[in-house]
Formats: C-alpha cells, structure tokens, sequence
C-alpha cells in the first residue's frame, strides 16, 4: 500500500486487551482515562473506549479500543516515545502480554472504528454494495454458468462479494460518503 493510500483511507481501530492484576484494577482504570486524555495531542489519534471485565466471566480483563485517522497516524503513534512510556506504566498493572489486534476495512469499520453514524445508514451502503455487487457478477458469469448447479454459483458470487466489499467498495464509499454516514 502506497504512503498516499494509507493517509487517505480509512482509519485504523486498535483493539487490545490486559489482563489487569488483581487489585489493580482501580489504578489501570486511572491511567486509562489519563492515556485518553493525553493522547488528545498526539497526531492521528481520535479516541480511546475502555471496556471493563464482565461480572461473572474473565475476571481483571481489560479491552482498550483505540482510534486512529489512517495507517500511517497508528504506525507513527506507536514509534513514540510517549507510547513506550504509557505501555511501560501499563504493564506494571498487568499480568502477561497484551493481545493487540489491528481492525481496517469491513473488519472494524462500523462498529468499532467510531466512522459509522447510524446503522440503518450502514446498512443502506453495505446492501447497495452488495446488490450492485452481486448483480454485476451474476451478469458477468452468465454466459459462462447456465449450466452450473444453483448452490456452486451462489458460493462463487457470495464469496467474491464479500471480497470485492471488504477491500475495494467499501473503503472508498465509505469515505465518499463519509460527511453523510457521520451526520
């Protein structure tokens, strides 16, 4: 991907849980809403959600999701010294390595990336994509499948679909469209 590409496409989502040790989890809490807050400044970043431990399931588990502009906004905040600094203040609550899981495209897109306004917006742009989509597929492929069993054509149409969407439609209509989707 091209350093152009990465500025201009759509933004990043960073998911990472910790597991946080126990009686710490006051101080973790803390030093998040510290990390947001001071993060405010830094380039390419927009936003930090801390999701807390469930009553009841994996007690002291912890999920950051963090919000950036583009690639290229995350790759220079995590280069930072003032990143080296906040993930050393929260490993010293933390028991074990974080797992740090990078969202782009259809993957983190609306639900986690903050770019989405609301869902029935979503889901107008992700039902045109698919329709126009699938039926330029099946037109294409009609010369060929008339003869195809019904089951292996759908799988063929449906499978290219969901690739087409993820890595070529919806970046760019989604970002076409950005103004609209946020309103």
């Amino acid at each position: 991907m091209s350093a152009r590409a990465e500025k201009t496409g759509p933004g990043v989502t960073v998911v990472v849980t910790r597991w946080i040790r126990p009686g710490s989890e006051g101080e973790f809490e803390r030093l998040s809403r510290e990390f947001a807050e001071a993060s405010r400044g830094q380039a390419g970043y927009r936003g930090t959600q801390v999701l807390r431990p469930v009553e009841g399931e994996q007690a002291g588990e912890y999920t950051l999701i963090v919000h950036f502009d583009s690639l290229e906004g995350r790759r220079a905040f995590k280069a930072s010294a003032f990143y080296a600094e906040w993930m050393a203040r929260f490993a010293l609550h933390s028991m074990g390595e974080p797992v740090v899981r990078e969202l782009r495209h259809l993957e983190g897109w609306e639900v986690l990336s903050g770019q989405a306004g609301p869902r029935w917006k979503m889901a107008l742009v992700v039902w045109a994509g698919v329709f126009v989509t699938s039926q330029l597929l099946y037109a294409a492929l009609a010369p060929w499948s008339a003869h195809w069993p019904r089951l292996l054509l759908g799988a063929l149409v449906s499978g290219a679909v969901v690739a087409i969407l993820t890595w070529l439609v919806l970046p760019v209509v989604t970002r076409w469209l950005r103004g609209w989707l946020q309103r």
